[in-house]
């Protein structure tokens, strides 16, 4: 009974705990939907601010382009008309942007050195709001301020950009800054001027107060507490810093929580950070025209809603658990008592007091539990005696059930269970039915035990001629392997000896051919050793003729020398016939005389030299002829010797292409005969392996004889009916 309340306990605490905590998630939930619904308030807030940052933004971009295309208008009329004076009509135009453009302090347009009157160096004509009046002045239009020079204007125009060349974005936004003439912190959208021929010639400017951004962003703050920022990223100068007005255009490294900011443009980003002791939750994002803007909201009025769910949560949930603890407790009252009473009755039948009942009145279920109690202990008391009676008779009946399971225990299946009328009568019937089943299995198993002992046996002999007649394939395919394996190596050897044979011929060939072209340049030397001596013998021939030629002066000289001894014999006869007055014609005379005489001893001479040059080229043509016959001779042989030489080379070139094919078919029987020898190796591991099986099916093939043999003995130990 203990154990019943124990658990009655547990179930009413645990329901307890369950409704707690199902009040408790309700609450939180309220909390989380709280959370999401301000989140979504504050972000639905933030973005209209961010929205009409980037819409007045976009609104100023316009205007300043607006303003450029103008300014460009009017340069034009002043061009078609240098004495035209546009101050009204530059006033008048100005005026009217800026009417259109509330929000704006002022702004204008600035023309490049004598670009608008080239009579005129700087022109800049300016609008500004004061006392909510607008007013032009001409003042900026001074070479002491010099607009070309300050920082806005390069911002959009550096001094080194080529104007020829268009910039990258058809806007500027400058850094925060603080007007020199006018104090007034502001930051400035630049917008180009250009010509006809798209030549950057100017810009157009407008300005916008930073006070004015922070009046309109404070219009839609989330809470009284709420503070905006905004940081340029571009020069790093803060803008707007809520908790610290003296922070602007300062740099906003020096605050580290804003600078490690980084914002992402389209995207609200949501971050907590703590700034002198308070926490504070951030949303922050990047604007059209490149800014960080951001709202701080302190901790203590980002959710207060949330915190007066929690309050009341809390107290609702102490409420409720004090209903449910008084609601328990009646309800256990109720239920542990019939419940004791139950147990006892249980407890009672138990200890065998049969007569023992609940006797518990009531509608309830418990109730109902325990008359339903009772009805079954009445009519359980009536059946007990049939129940005992049938005891008796299923005793018996078993008795002779276990009999005959005794004698069937002893493999007698001729027994036969005698069937009765009782609960055993369908055992026995299904002992018969068993027995009759498996005498019939058993005759079978012994018919099929002896058709597989007599085909395990004719298997075993069929396989014993198997493994006979592949031991004798195997030792076949291991010597036809080992020839095999010879005839690879010899081919081998054969293909090597081929492949020397192959090197030595081609050697022999190219010796050939170096003898071939000796032969060919001795021939080539004879012949022209041949040809040098028949213009030798042609010289000599030559020679031989001239010596005739001088043998007939020779015969000249020495008929003038003849007759020049007669001329000087008749001289003398005459110069001794004149006497002392021929005296001294005598001595020419004499003189004459004995030079003709020289003359004739020297042709003399030279007639037989001349004979014996003669007689010697004779013979020396002679001996030249015979060389130019020995010469030829040997031209002849050498030709011959070539032409034998060729024929040696081209059989020598047949002799190397048969040597390289029986090279080639060497290698390539080598390599056949490797290959008979691999599939032989592998025919022979094929034919191990199937020796191996066979050995193996052998050794199953005794194995299921045995079996089969052992199944029959186990079968016939059984005593079967016929």
């Amino acid at each position: 009974m203990s154990s019943i309340r124990n658990k009655l306990i547990v179930l009413f605490g645990g329901t307890s705990i369950v409704v707690l905590a199902m009040a408790a998630w309700f609450s939180f939930e309220n909390i989380e939907i709280f959370r999401e619904l301000r989140n979504s308030h504050i972000q639905s807030l933030f973005a209209k601010n961010v929205e009409t940052m980037d819409r007045m933004a976009i609104k100023f971009e316009f205007a300043a382009q607006n303003i450029g295309a103008g300014a460009s208008i009017l340069r034009k009329l002043k061009h078609l008309n240098p004495e035209l004076n546009l101050e009204t009509e530059v006033k008048t135009f100005l005026l009217a942007i800026y009417e259109n453009l509330p929000e704006s302090v002022g702004g204008g347009f600035w023309f490049e050195p004598k670009q608008f009157d080239p009579n005129q160096t700087l022109y800049g004509p300016y609008v500004f709001r004061k006392d909510n009046k607008l007013n032009l002045t001409w003042e900026y239009n001074t070479e002491s301020y010099n607009y070309i020079k300050q920082g806005w204007y390069l911002t959009a125009l550096p001094e080194t950009w080529d104007r020829n060349q268009k910039r990258e974005q058809k806007t500027y936004w400058t850094p925060p800054y603080q007007d020199t003439v006018s104090g007034i912190t502001m930051i400035t959208v630049d917008a180009f001027i250009h010509d006809e021929h798209g030549k950057i010639i100017g810009l157009s400017t407008v300005d916008w107060e930073l006070d004015d951004i922070l009046a309109k962003l404070e219009q839609k703050r989330p809470t009284p507490g709420t503070k905006s920022f905004m940081v340029d990223i571009a020069s790093d100068k803060i803008v707007l810093y809520g908790p610290d007005s003296t922070m602007k255009l300062k740099p906003a490294a020096k605050i580290p929580w804003l600078s490690s900011l980084k914002p992402t443009a389209n995207q609200t980003i949501l971050t907590t950070i703590e700034v002198d002791n308070t926490l504070y939750h951030i949303y922050y994002t990047l604007t059209s025209n490149g800014y960080l803007y951001g709202i701080m909201i302190p901790d203590a009025e980002f959710m207060p809603e949330v915190i007066e769910v929690e309050r009341y949560g809390e107290f609702g949930l102490f409420i409720t658990f004090i209903v449910m603890l008084g609601a328990m407790l009646a309800l256990y009252r109720s239920i542990a008592s019939p419940i004791e009473q139950l147990a006892n009755t249980v407890k009672k039948i138990g200890e065998g007091d049969y007569e023992a009942r609940t006797r518990i009145t009531g509608t309830d279920e418990i109730a109902g539990l325990g008359q339903a109690l009772d009805r079954m202990l009445d009519e359980r008391v009536k059946t007990l005696v049939e129940t005992e009676r049938e005891k008796e008779d299923i005793s018996n009946s078993v008795i002779r059930l276990l009999e005959v399971v005794s004698q069937l225990s002893q493999r007698d299946l001729t027994v036969k269970v005698p069937v009765t009328e009782d609960v055993t009568g369908l055992i026995a019937d299904a002992l018969n039915l068993l027995t009759s089943e498996t005498a019939k299995v058993l005759r079978g198993v012994t018919r099929i035990s002896e058709s597989v002992a007599s085909s395990s046996q004719t298997v075993k002999s069929q396989s014993d001629i198997v493994i006979n007649s592949a031991e004798r394939e195997r030792q076949a395919v291991d010597r036809t392997a080992s020839e095999l394996s010879n005839a690879a190596e010899e081919m081998q050897r054969i293909a090597r000896l081929a492949q020397t044979c192959n090197n030595s011929a081609e050697t022999a060939i190219e010796t050939t051919q170096a003898a071939l072209r000796t032969v060919t340049s001795t021939v080539e030397g004879i012949n022209s050793t041949r040809d040098t001596i028949k213009e030798t013998e042609k010289r000599i021939k030559r020679l031989g003729e001239r010596s005739q030629d001088i043998t007939v002066v020779v015969n000249l000289i020495n008929t003038i020398a003849e007759r020049t001894h007669i001329l000087a014999l008749n001289a003398s006869m005459h110069a001794a016939s004149a006497g002392q007055a021929g005296r001294g014609f005598a001595v020419v005379a004499n003189e004459v005389q004995r030079l003709a005489e020289n003359a004739r001893d020297a042709t003399s001479r030279i007639s037989t030299l001349v004979s014996n040059i003669q007689i010697e080229t004779v013979d020396t043509a002679n001996a030249i002829n015979a060389a130019i016959n020995q010469v030829i001779d040997g031209s002849r042989l050498a030709e011959l010797a070539g032409e034998q030489m060729m024929r040696t080379q081209k059989t020598t070139a047949e002799l190397v292409d048969g040597v390289r094919q029986i090279s080639e078919r060497s290698q390539n029987q080598a390599r056949v005969s490797v290959e008979l020898l691999n599939r032989a190796n592998q025919i022979q591991e094929s034919t191990q392996q199937t020796s191996d099986q066979l050995r193996d099916q052998t050794t199953h093939t005794n194995r299921l004889v045995d079996l089969a043999k052992e199944l029959l003995d186990s079968v016939r130990v059984f005593r079967l009916p016929p």
